[in-house]
C-alpha cells in the first residue's frame, strides 16, 4: 500500500524545522491531545539524532555516515507519521493548533469535477518484441487540462486476435473496442508479444472520479512488430 507523505516537507532543513516545532509543542511530561509520554519521548529522541547529523561537520560525513543519516531520517518520519495518524485531529486540536504544527488544515469542502468535455489526442509508437506505447496523451486542439482533474480511459483491440481484446473489424470509434485500461499518465505501454504482425486499434476518452466519460478522441492504430 502506498504511503501518503504529502504533508511532510521534502527538504531536510524544513523537516527538521517541523520536528523542532512538534518537540516544543509536545513535551515529554504532559503531552497534549492524549499523546502518551513514551510517544513524545520517541519523537524527541528521533529529532535529536536527526538534528545532530544535519549539524555534523563536513569532515564527519563519510559513506557510513550517510547510511546512518538515512536510517535516522526514516525513523523520525515513522515516529511523526504515527503521531499524526493516531492523535492529531480536529477536534480535539483547534484549527490554530493544527496550523501551529505546520500542518495543512484538512479540506472539508468536496471539490466538484464535472463530466469531461475535452477530446484526448495521442500518438502510437510500435517497438520491438510486441511492445507498443501510447505517447503524448493530451487534450486535442491545444487545450489545457489540470493534472488532477481527469484520468484517461484507453480502449483497445487487436484485429483478428483470439484473445479477449480481439476485434473482427476496424472500429469507427471507441465503442467498438471492449477492452480498456485507465491511467493518469501521459503515456502507456502495452505488451502484445503474442500478437505480433497484427494491427492494434486504440481510442481514448477522459474519465472523472465518478466514472463519467467525455467524448471519444480519434482512433489511432499501428501494427505490432
Amino acid at each position: 500500500m502506498a504511503i501518503n507523505n504529502s504533508w511532510l516537507p521534502t527538504r531536510n532543513q524544513d523537516l527538521l524545522a517541523m520536528a523542532d516545532t512538534w518537540v516544543s509543542t509536545i513535551p515529554t511530561t504532559t503531552p497534549p491531545w492524549g499523546i502518551p509520554p513514551d510517544k513524545a519521548l520517541a519523537l524527541k529522541t528521533a529529532r535529536d539524532a536527526f538534528k545532530t547529523s544535519i549539524n555534523a561537520a563536513p569532515s564527519e560525513k563519510s559513506k557510513p555516515f550517510y547510511a546512518e543519516f538515512a536510517a535516522q531520517k526514516k525513523t523520525l518520519i515513522s515516529v511523526m507519521r504515527d503521531i499524526k495518524k493516531r492523535y492529531l485531529y480536529i477536534p480535539p486540536m483547534s484549527t490554530f493548533e493544527y496550523s501551529e504544527m505546520l500542518l495543512k488544515q484538512p479540506d472539508t469542502e468536496p471539490t466538484s469535477i464535472g463530466v469531461p468535455t475535452l477530446q484526448p489526442s495521442g500518438d502510437i509508437k510500435s517497438g520491438k518484441n510486441g511492445m507498443i506505447e501510447i505517447i503524448s496523451i493530451k487534450p486535442a486542439g491545444g487545450a489545457t487540462l489540470t493534472k488532477t482533474e481527469y484520468g484517461i480511459s484507453i480502449n483497445y483491440g487487436v484485429l483478428g486476435s483470439e484473445q479477449e481484446h480481439g476485434i473482427a473489424k476496424a472500429p469507427a470509434n471507441g465503442n467498438g473496442l471492449r477492452s480498456s485500461v485507465f491511467t493518469r499518465k501521459k503515456k502507456y505501454l502495452f505488451n502484445f508479444q503474442n500478437e505480433r504482425g497484427k494491427q492494434l486499434f486504440v481510442c481514448m476518452r477522459y474519465e472523472n472520479s465518478k466514472g463519467e466519460h467525455g467524448p471519444w478522441g480519434d482512433v489511432i492504430s499501428a501494427y505490432i512488430s
